[in-house]
């Protein structure tokens, strides 16, 4: 009961956020408007360039670098899975060592699902991004969410945010109560999957927030997106997660425990 009682309030949560930054960025003019005035602070119209060039180092080092380091998380996470059906072949599971396998799983198709979900979106909502629009020295006038593209059948995949949805990927570990431990490890018992608290679920909310901040914000820098496509990132990560959760992929009471 406790545990259906915090899906409800995820879901009424997502229900009510979904709404107001539906209104807010795409039916009201406001929220757009708060848009295109933070990107207009961090463009430079005599130079005709945001603060953060879209070449070089920038894009070498706080952009593809740190895309390509988080691709080695999940695959650390299919290691574990795969080792541990490899173990459940081979010398059968405990209750423990099951658990702790059926959290890498969850953990595994959460982190995953998550980026491939949004990077689907953004190829079919087909959003213009900041340095696309004629303000900031591209050459597309904006339109919403609703309205016909004028670049049409050209594709620009900026909503909502891939980076964002990158760094938000992580908070899945929240949802399997927190990094789990090695599946390798012997003859793991009860009380043996205890996390410290820096591995926990709350603490990877705070690491999740914090490194898509730092992704998002590089993009935001570059004029590669707009604030609300972040936003709109870790709209999109939790709704896949909570759709898990109701395809038991991820367990109800992994949320609460």
């Amino acid at each position: 009961m406790v545990a259906k009682s915090m899906t409800q309030r995820i879901w009424l949560w997502l229900l009510v956020t979904g709404v107001l930054l539906l209104l807010l960025t795409e039916v009201f003019p406001w929220g757009h408007a708060v848009d295109m005035w933070f990107a207009q602070l961090l463009y430079d119209d005599a130079t005709g360039r945001f603060v953060l060039l879209h070449k070089g180092w920038v894009e070498k080092y706080l952009h593809n670098l740190p895309q390509n380091v988080l691709r080695i998380v999940p695959v650390y996470m299919l290691i574990q899975v795969v080792y541990g059906g490899y173990l459940k072949w081979k010398t059968g599971l405990n209750a423990v060592q099951h658990e702790v396998w059926r959290r890498w799983i969850g953990l595994l198709i959460g982190a995953v699902a998550t980026v491939v979900v949004v990077n689907v979106i953004k190829s079919q909502t087909n959003v213009a991004c900041p340095w696309d629009l004629k303000p900031f020295g591209g050459e597309w006038t904006y339109v919403d969410l609703f309205t016909a593209r004028p670049w049409a059948p050209q594709v620009i995949k900026c909503w909502p945010a891939g980076h964002g949805a990158a760094g938000f990927s992580i908070i899945a570990v929240a949802f399997v109560m927190g990094w789990p431990p090695t599946i390798w490890r012997k003859n793991l018992v009860v009380g043996d999957d205890r996390i410290p608290t820096w591995l926990g679920a709350k603490a990877f909310v705070w690491y999740a927030l914090f490194l898509s901040t730092a992704l998002g914000a590089v993009r935001i820098l570059q004029g590669g997106h707009f604030l609300s496509h972040h936003l709109w990132a870790l709209w999109w990560v939790l709704v896949v997660l909570m759709i898990l959760v109701e395809l038991g992929v991820i367990k109800k009471r992994w949320l609460n425990d």
